[in-house]
């Protein structure tokens, strides 16, 4: 019996120490036992232990009792919320209520629901499209904003985010997932994702999504709420900024480089202007006694009949015609005029060149090899005269490069396209001494030359009549192997007579020769 007592105490203490209310009441009403938690009830109700509760109070209890059955109410009491379940207990005419203190539970009962409104409110007032997304549940809930946006039906639109995940461009859509996945795993609260999502017409929106995510006491997340703003054309006006951008410092590159050109080409006219007036100056200086001597050696070999001095005559004779020479091309260089354009058969025109050219090296051991063009149109606009000399100077070089020894030349042209436009290429080949691969860069530099008696100026020469052609000039050449130079130029007239040059230089030359 003892140890009977010793295991009922504990229960029989557990009503008194009960923080909550708890009384047992009979179907008349009468309190039987009320816990030390239920006296400011009793006192609120008028009663006491052995006497009746207010007749509210007995008509419920005896309702109960009669039914069998729990009931369950809510009351306010001294500013709080109470929940009082009144129990009947079986074979006896008396129920027991069992009260708990449930404000905290209200109150956070009616934040949520203030919450719920808010969000609902939110949902309706803005474009953007609002989701829910219950991550135990799996499903997602959408405003009507989906629909404006992106323009699926309400029946389109699925309550699972595998429909969402479906929606965004597939090469978006693993960085995206990898990127949610993240997020919901870490201990992170928000997560920002841009995306291009798919409409219901086929195109894609550029995307900013923003999501918070929810966690219960056990930090583990529950739920996902967020917004997908439409970025398009804020994203179009960044590509727009960032062509202009491009295009201005295009422009800017262009400019620079037309200012370099620009600095260069004043440079360079200034020592034009210099050399053009020394070479003036040599021409009238040296010409009238390169003639008298020329005189003179003609009236001395025609008078002489010493076989002994004829070799020195002959050598008199050719370093004047050398002098004349530099003389000549010196003047060419520093007076290139203006190309006048005239429609000619190029073919035709290389050849002639080419015969006349071998003329004027009869003594070689050089085997002239043309390769015609096939095509039959064969027609070219540029200025005859300056055409015959780039190709007579290209031809000469070959010529000295092979010397004395058994060689051949090579003269291929052909047909090719350059921005949609006809160009002709014309190759010179010779399989001469070569140049070293240090002095190809300075050939088409004035005075530089690698020949004994040259002046220097021939390529030179040659690269400023094909620029002014619209032209490109090139070379490759190997020492002891041989040369090829390349040049090529449009069929056609340019629309401007120098488009390859910078606004700066056309002007200067509009007016005529230079100095």
């Amino acid at each position: 019996m003892k140890n009977t007592k010793k295991t009922r105490d504990p229960q029989a203490r557990f009503p008194e120490e009960n923080p909550n209310p708890v009384l047992r009441v009979t179907w008349e009403g009468k309190v039987l036992y009320a816990n030390k938690a239920s006296g400011t009830l009793l006192r609120e109700w008028g009663a006491r232990t052995g006497k009746a509760l207010p007749k509210e109070w007995t008509e419920r209890i005896s309702t109960v009792i009669n039914g069998n059955r729990i009931k369950r109410t809510e009351i306010f009491h001294k500013n709080s919320i109470f929940s009082l379940s009144i129990v009947p207990i079986k074979g006896e005419k008396c129920a027991n209520i069992y009260g708990m203190d449930i404000t905290g539970l209200k109150r956070a009962e009616i934040s949520a629901r203030k919450s719920e409104e808010r969000l609902q409110v939110v949902a309706c007032a803005t474009n953007d499209a609002i989701w829910d997304w219950d991550l135990e549940k799996g499903t997602v809930w959408w405003n009507q904003a989906v629909s404006g946006l992106f323009g699926y039906s309400r029946g389109e639109i699925r309550k699972k985010h595998a429909w969402k995940l479906g929606k965004i461009h597939l090469k978006d859509r693993e960085r995206i997932k990898n990127s949610l996945d993240k997020a919901i795993k870490g201990k992170g609260a928000i997560w920002t994702g841009e995306y291009r999502f798919k409409c219901s017409n086929g195109t894609y929106k550029h995307i900013l999504d923003r999501g918070f995510i929810m966690r219960d006491i056990a930090d583990m997340p529950v739920r996902m709420i967020g917004s997908m703003m439409d970025i398009t054309e804020q994203k179009k006006a960044e590509a727009l900024q960032k062509r202009d951008k491009e295009e201005i410092e295009k422009i800017i590159r262009l400019r620079t480089r037309e200012l370099i050109f620009a600095q260069k080409e004043l440079a360079r006219k200034r020592r034009l202007s210099d050399i053009g007036a020394l070479a003036a100056t040599v021409a009238h200086e040296l010409r009238n006694p390169l003639g008298v001597i020329k005189v003179a050696t003609y009236n001395i070999k025609r008078k002489n009949k010493d076989g002994e001095l004829d070799k020195h005559l002959f050598n008199l004779e050719r370093h004047i015609d050398e002098s004349e020479l530099f003389i000549k091309n010196l003047l060419s260089y520093t007076r290139i005029r203006v190309p006048d354009y005239q429609k000619t058969d190029i073919r035709q025109l290389i050849k002639e060149c080419a015969e006349t050219c071998g003329k004027t090296h009869p003594d070689t051991k050089v085997k002239l090899i043309l390769v015609p063009l096939s095509d039959d149109n064969r027609m070219i606009e540029m200025d005859i005269g300056h055409f015959r000399e780039i190709l007579t100077n290209l031809l000469n070089n070959a010529y000295q490069a092979i010397g004395p020894e058994r060689g051949s030349i090579e003269i291929r042209t052909s047909v090719v396209s350059k921005k949609g436009k006809k160009h002709y290429r014309i190759s010179v080949s010779d399989n001469g001494c070569g140049i070293d691969r240090e002095d190809i860069k300075k050939v088409f530099q004035p005075f530089f030359s690698l020949k004994p008696q040259g002046t220097g100026l021939g390529l030179a020469i040659c690269a400023e009549l094909i620029a002014m052609h619209n032209g490109v000039i090139s070379i490759k050449s190997e020492k002891k192997q041989g040369t090829t130079v390349t040049f090529t130029l449009p069929a056609e007239r340019p629309a401007s007579k120098y488009p390859n040059m910078p606004k700066s230089r056309k002007k200067s030359t509009k007016s005529g020769p230079r100095p």
